[in-house]
């Protein structure tokens, strides 16, 4: 009996050690972008500010739409995925622990944080989308973008079920544990092996 094709398609993704491996940072990377951006009240009113105005949501689409315009831009142009990849996830750690840091009353410091974080890890969606097309091609790229989102949300749910849980008074640990894994990030980002793109 013939393999279904989408549970062929499926084998050969988690065949791809690359793949593998990019499955990780969105599971991990597109989680957090999701609770983030769902929790920016909360941390908000961690920093001391009682009628949150949205400015740290306003930061992170900010950063998140430039860097998702210059970027994947540049990657294209030096042919290169990897190097952005590790870029997206090294700013990431920064950005998080300033937010897991700032001291009450740091709003400013705290929407430029975001900012970053929206640069870093919106950035790190549409050149990690290409590259994992490109290095388990020929299985079609909506596959492959399918179960990397799917990880995304999934994890997502769970951070943000985590975080509204803890509440102000707790989301602060709940940063710092995202940093920790951020740095992670980072490190399996350098295991990646450059894919066959050309500029």
């Amino acid at each position: 009996v013939r393999e279904p094709y989408f549970l062929a398609s499926l084998r050969r993704l988690w065949g791809s050690r690359d793949f593998r491996l990019t499955l990780m940072l969105f599971f991990c990377g597109l989680g957090m972008l999701n609770a983030v951006t769902s929790l920016t009240d909360t941390i908000a009113a961690s920093l001391g500010v009682k009628d949150s105005d949205g400015l740290l949501g306003v930061g992170l689409i900010a950063g998140g739409v430039a860097g998702a315009i210059v970027l994947p831009l540049l990657s294209d142009r030096f042919g290169r995925r990897k190097v952005f990849l590790v870029l997206c996830m090294v700013l990431a750690v920064p950005a998080l622990g300033a937010l897991f840091l700032a001291p009450q009353g740091w709003y400013g410091f705290a929407i430029g944080a975001m900012a970053l974080l929206g640069l870093a890890l919106m950035s790190a969606g549409p050149i990690g989308f290409q590259y994992a097309a490109e290095v388990t091609a020929p299985v079609p790229e909506s596959a492959s973008q399918g179960v990397l989102l799917l990880a995304g949300q999934i994890s997502g749910l769970v951070l943000t079920a985590g975080m509204s849980a803890a509440g102000p008074r707790g989301i602060g640990w709940w940063l710092g544990g995202l940093t920790v894994a951020a740095v992670i990030m980072a490190l399996l980002s350098l295991r990646l092996r450059e894919s066959l793109a050309k500029g």
